[in-house]
């Protein structure tokens, strides 16, 4: 461990999950994105799934390349993991409509996830690829307007950790996009009670996640739905303090976006 930490050793996946039991953390407890013997892939990944905050796109794409060209394309985590990347990428590019994107989307989860014969699209606890692919498709929806499609697939995927008996701290990752837009779609389509609710919970899930980040953007989730409710003084802390907690996680278009909404709303500058 102490070479590890002097940057001495790079474990490989075996190794890693030795030392993970060592430490009393089940082989099961651990997931990854993809599968790979080299740590070193894993850590690119993170690295990957890091720029999108900063808006590094730039850099999301070297990485995502040279991850492609070191993990065997032919294991399906693999394939769904890259897959739904390159297709995030087409939309980016508007070379991709949410719809097709969706059909795509959904082969990809087919390759670990078959759709049922009554169609059922989420039918267990997903792992954390199909989970992405998921959300994505959930945000595809939200696109076309389809917000209630969007918001079944949340519930379902919230109603299925839950059953799970695990807490949503294991499920850290998916759990803190999955309470950002549920909250989001939620107050969109005006069920502002069950936002509060959910939002809520989220928050509690990032605080146990020690996310502070992710507490920033539900929080201003929850300013919306105060708007609706007529209540500007909560509005005004709620987006306040979201905007200085993504401030302190140096969070880029986030940062702006809710600068300019606060700006817009209370005619007051923010720093």
């Amino acid at each position: 461990m102490s070479r590890i930490e002097q940057g001495k050793r790079n474990p490989n996946k075996k190794k890693l999950y030795k030392l993970l039991k060592k430490m009393g953390m089940d082989r099961e407890n651990y997931y990854g994105f993809i599968h790979a013997d080299s740590y070193e892939l894993y850590e690119k990944v993170r690295q990957y799934n890091r720029c999108f905050p900063k808006g590094q796109q730039n850099e999301a794409r070297i990485l995502l390349d040279q991850i492609e060209s070191k993990i065997n394309m032919a294991i399906p985590v693999n394939q769904q993991f890259i897959g739904m990347e390159r297709i995030y990428e087409q939309m980016a590019l508007k070379k991709l409509s949410p719809e097709k994107a969706n059909q795509k989307l959904r082969e990809l989860l087919g390759l670990t996830m078959p759709l049922l014969v009554f169609g059922k699209l989420i039918y267990r606890v997903p792992f954390r690829t199909e989970y992405m692919i998921c959300n994505h498709i959930a945000v595809n929806l939200r696109e076309d307007g389809k917000v209630e499609e969007a918001l079944h697939i949340y519930e379902q995927l919230l109603y299925y950790y839950k059953k799970s008996k695990v807490s949503m701290r294991y499920h850290a990752v998916p759990g803190l996009t999955l309470y950002i837009n549920y909250v989001g779609y939620l107050e969109a389509h005006d069920d502002l009670e069950k936002a509060i609710y959910i939002g809520k919970e989220g928050l509690q899930h990032s605080l146990d996640c020690c996310r502070g980040d992710i507490s920033g953007d539900i929080l201003a989730n929850l300013s919306l739905v105060y708007e609706k409710q007529g209540l500007p003084d909560v509005e005004e802390m709620y987006l306040r303090n979201g905007y200085y907690l993504n401030k302190l996680y140096n969070r880029g278009k986030i940062i702006k976006a809710l600068q300019n909404a606060y700006i817009e709303k209370f005619r007051i500058k923010i720093d």
